[in-house]
């Protein structure tokens, strides 16, 4: 079980947070700066991620119950937000530019480590709606799936981290071309965890609200 679950969220979370995808952005937000400062962002951006993602991973299930969300409902809506942004690499025409709003937010503040590296491309919604999910699978699990799914969050970061790292090495390797192809295998992965999640989700309600009819039913009248 602990491999299963590990792999698992290792491989959703880096189809999630595309690595290769998001080295064009960097490069973006980052233009004019050194390599230096340009691999400091690049390191201090994934801390963040990595501390805002462990949080949602470990404070996620309590925060569904004090809100009232059901696992079921976190799959069903978790899976329409990873669907939409697997549909938009799959529908990407060319490799991912930093948006007008990112660059202008970058060039008025030098530090761009949190916003917008960490928060939206690294910790983005679908990121942040995964680890929730397997957070809420590891209360139901013990301490072993739990421990799974934190070294795989860590692992996913230190993946993440690393083309970041070589931005300017990883697109002379890949080209454009080359990097838009990995981004389209992304997407389609994307959304095949996203049909996954839509489907347990289904399931559990219907799963939840069978005993109910079956009860009603073999009351007397």
């Amino acid at each position: 079980m602990f491999t299963d679950e590990f792999i698992a969220l290792l491989v959703a979370l880096l189809v999630i947070t595309d690595p290769l995808g998001n080295v064009g952005v960097f490069l973006s937000i980052t233009e004019g700066t050194s390599k230096k400062v340009r691999r400091e962002q690049a390191l201090k951006g994934n801390l963040y991620a990595c501390v805002l993602l462990l949080i949602f991973l470990w404070a996620g299930p309590w925060i569904l119950s004090f809100f009232g969300i059901t696992l079921n409902a976190l799959n069903l809506g978790g899976g329409l937000i990873v669907g939409s942004i697997g549909w938009g690499l799959l529908q990407a025409k060319q490799h991912r530019k930093a948006s007008v709003r990112e660059e202008e937010e970058s060039r008025e503040s030098q530090d761009i480590s949190f916003f917008p590296l960490a928060i939206p491309l690294i910790a983005g919604p679908g990121a942040i709606a995964v680890v929730i999910t397997a957070g809420e699978h590891a209360r139901n699990h013990g301490w072993a799936v739990w421990t799974a799914a934190t070294l795989a969050t860590f692992a996913s970061i230190l993946i993440t981290w690393i083309p970041l790292h070589y931005a300017g090495h990883m697109l002379k390797i890949f080209g454009e071309v080359g990097m838009n192809a990995v981004t389209k295998i992304m997407g389609f992965l994307l959304v095949c965890i996203a049909a996954q999640m839509i489907i347990t989700g289904v399931l559990g309600v219907l799963q939840q609200d069978a005993p109910e009819s079956s009860t009603k039913a073999t009351e007397p009248l």
